[in-house]
């Protein structure tokens, strides 16, 4: 089973060092949690990204052997800054793409992005293993 998460993260911190070990630390920081505030910098607001509908969740039903097309509407994204697909499965988190670039070994796999605010994940044929 298996949980897509979308995550909003920095492309140049990707790009700045691509190899495993720095992936693999990026994606630990998805998981950290803190009960203490972030201490502010600037007294100037930022204007920060959101979803379009983060009231709701979508559940996608989808025939084996079909493509499935899921979409992440994210608002006011900075240019500097884009929407990465990751996976769980068996406990572990898997990166799939950051911003339209694939990070995944899995070729069924293709991110997409439509204006002004879509960014959308493929899978093709879909699989028993996909579910979750």
């Amino acid at each position: 089973m298996w949980i897509l998460v979308v995550a909003i993260l920095s492309h140049m911190l990707i790009k700045s060092g691509s190899d495993d070990a720095h992936i693999e630390m990026l994606l630990k920081m998805l998981s950290y949690e803190t009960t203490e505030p972030a201490p502010t910098v600037s007294t100037t607001p930022a204007i920060l990204p959101f979803f379009e509908d983060s009231s709701s969740s979508t559940n996608v039903t989808a025939q084996l052997g079909t493509n499935v097309l899921l979409h992440c509407k994210v608002n006011d994204l900075t240019d500097k800054m884009s929407v990465s697909w990751l996976r769980r499965h068996e406990g572990k988190l898997h990166l799939l793409s950051v911003g339209v670039e694939p990070y995944s070994s899995d070729g069924r796999y293709s991110a997409m992005f439509s204006r002004p605010n879509d960014w959308q994940l493929r899978l093709e044929y879909a699989q028993h293993q996909d579910q979750g």
